[in-house]
This record gives C-alpha cells, sequence and structure tokens, in this order.
C-alpha cells in the first residue's frame, strides 16, 4: 500500500482543501449520502387486484 506522507506538497485542492483532508470527510459522511435509498413506484387499478410496477427511483 502506498500512502502520501502528511508533511508532503498539496497537489491537489478542492474548495481550498488538501484532497486527503477531503478524503477523510467524504468517508466520514452517513450510507444515506453515498447510496441513497431505492423507492419503487406502483400504481393500482380500480378493479383489479394487486399492483403494477412503474420502475424504481434512485
Amino acid at each position: 500500500m502506498y500512502a502520501v506522507p502528511i508533511n508532503a506538497p498539496t497537489s491537489v485542492r478542492i474548495e481550498n482543501k488538501d484532497l486527503r483532508e477531503f478524503a477523510l470527510e467524504l468517508t466520514a459522511y452517513p450510507s444515506e449520502l453515498l447510496f441513497p435509498p431505492v423507492r419503487t413506484r406502483h400504481v393500482s387499478i380500480a378493479g383489479r387486484h394487486g399492483q403494477y410496477s412503474l420502475g424504481d427511483i434512485f
């Protein structure tokens, strides 16, 4: 495994933050932000039993 020393010069900045610092914040986010829930859409037709799938919303 290769690791960049923390005292090495900054090569990439995002919003004035060192990329290494940004990556640590990114891994600290809740899983709902990284993997949003999937919502399934269904429609029911009057007089019929069950539901028909309209697909998923990601």
